[in-house]
């Protein structure tokens, strides 16, 4: 009976164990995919392969070069993965159920909202850039990195064409603005190359590749657009992006509590005119 105990402990202690590996290696692909180290990581995953098949077929030299290779790979692993897994770890412990909302006039959202409405007036151009699943580590390593929180003062002075970082885009990650002037791919979908300038085609590149939604307002006219998932939305005006950006950016919010935002926005933009 004791026997049969212990193999079961052994059993349960194994399980145990390859879950833990399970969970380790299926949190380390969920980063990968979310960055560019994804390309990355299947090399490596390449190399092992080569690793196991020159050893098979006995070429020592090449299998020895690789093995000695493999030694360092726990360390570019660290080096590759080191912004995600210390934001992870920072994050640790912070979630808390209970937290307080935000007045609704203070929110992320009304503020840039507002702020939009002015550029727009003034035509000053602007490619704001808000963040989601996709990390954009790689877009946020070309500008100018900082940390504030979004205020319509603050945006309205990183556009204004007088400072050195309104050549660029502004990417906001939790509601948090992360870094300015920074570089986005272009697309290459030739039916929008005859239709918008370089900026709409810097939203719709980054809108490709990543699921951000990406706010622009353009210099020529002042018209407010959004691109997501490779598309643009054109012509809004500050009631139609206040619904998308707060459908598409509150996403803990419920229909109701969304549309009961928007009839205070409504309230509250009317108001302040």
């Amino acid at each position: 009976m004791v026997a049969y105990y212990h193999i079961f402990e052994e059993y349960l202690r194994n399980i145990v164990d390859i879950l833990f590996v399970a969970c380790f290696i299926y949190f380390l692909i969920t980063i990968a995919k979310k960055t560019k180290t994804f390309q990355m990581i299947w090399g490596l995953a390449i190399i092992i392969l080569i690793y196991f098949i020159t050893n098979a077929l006995k070429l020592y030299t090449t299998n020895f070069l690789l093995e000695k290779f493999l030694y360092i790979v726990p360390l570019v692993l660290v080096l590759l993965f080191f912004p995600d897994i210390k934001k992870f770890l920072e994050n640790v412990g912070k979630i808390n159920p209970h937290k307080s909302k935000k007045s609704f006039e203070n929110s992320m959202v009304v503020k840039v909202v507002n702020a939009v409405n002015i550029l727009s007036q003034t035509k000053t151009g602007a490619l704001i850039v808000f963040e989601r699943n996709d990390s954009l580590n790689d877009i946020i390593a070309n500008g100018i990195e900082f940390e504030s929180d979004v205020n319509g003062d603050l945006l309205r002075t990183i556009f204004y064409s007088g400072t050195p970082l309104h050549d660029g885009a502004l990417i906001i990650r939790k509601e948090k603005i992360v870094a300015a002037a920074c570089t986005l791919p272009l697309t290459q979908n030739k039916s929008f190359s005859n239709q918008i300038h370089t900026r709409h085609k810097a939203a719709i590149g980054i809108s490709e590749r990543t699921d951000a939604l990406v706010l622009v307002v353009s210099e020529e006219t002042g018209i407010i657009s959004v691109a997501q998932n490779g598309s643009l939305n054109r012509h809004l005006n500050v009631e139609s992006l206040f619904v998308i950006l707060e459908k598409e950016l509150v996403t803990e919010e419920k229909t109701k509590e969304n549309d009961k935002n928007s009839i205070n926005f409504l309230k509250l933009f009317h108001k302040e005119k």
